[in-house]
């Protein structure tokens, strides 16, 4: 029997549900997600996006549960962080698409760890793409809510780990 360590080892990729588009992923250079172990993402070395809605800004959605993408993972880095949730941003270095491949797997979790023998793909059949270089591929914008001076210094304290009373802050014109 298989230790839980031995499992999460082999479980080299990441099953996301997902309202992006193919083509939003590409042009940004990888998939934000809402939630994600980083422990557990030292071992995955693909990307699965499982389509997660059925109106994707205009464009024309995949099928709702379809895999229809699949990349390499460069890097994981945090999005966005505030007190009710974590976001991240998997880049991605190498993608192939796939067409009409509904997933088997029986999961409602946004995020599924899986060996990649289990997502019922032949990875090591699959022609992969480097994904574009250009200008306009960066880490999407964070979106930066406006603070107050007082919810300012709370994060700056909370951050650093210091009194709330240490923190002055100037504002100059």
């Amino acid at each position: 029997m298989q230790t839980r360590y031995q499992i999460e080892k082999e479980q080299n990729c990441v099953m996301i549900f997902t309202k992006e588009t193919k083509n939003k992923i590409i042009s940004q250079g990888g998939v934000i997600v809402n939630t994600l172990d980083r422990k557990r993402m030292r071992n995955v070395r693909y990307v699965i996006c499982v389509q997660n809605d059925l109106s994707c800004s205009g464009e024309i959605p995949e099928r709702n549960g379809a895999i229809f993408f699949i990349g390499i993972v460069s890097h994981v880095s945090e999005y966005e962080k505030d007190e009710s949730h974590n976001l991240y941003f998997i880049h991605i270095e190498s993608y192939a698409l796939l067409e009409n491949r509904m997933s088997d797997l029986n999961w409602k979790n946004p995020v599924r760890y899986a060996a990649d023998t289990e997502t019922g793909i032949n990875i090591s059949k699959i022609v992969f793409f480097d994904m574009p270089k250009s200008e306009e591929q960066k880490t999407p914008e964070r979106i930066i809510k406006p603070l107050t001076i007082r919810e300012a210094k709370e994060g700056i304290a909370k951050k650093l780990g210091i009194s709330i009373d240490s923190i002055k802050i100037i504002i100059e014109e």
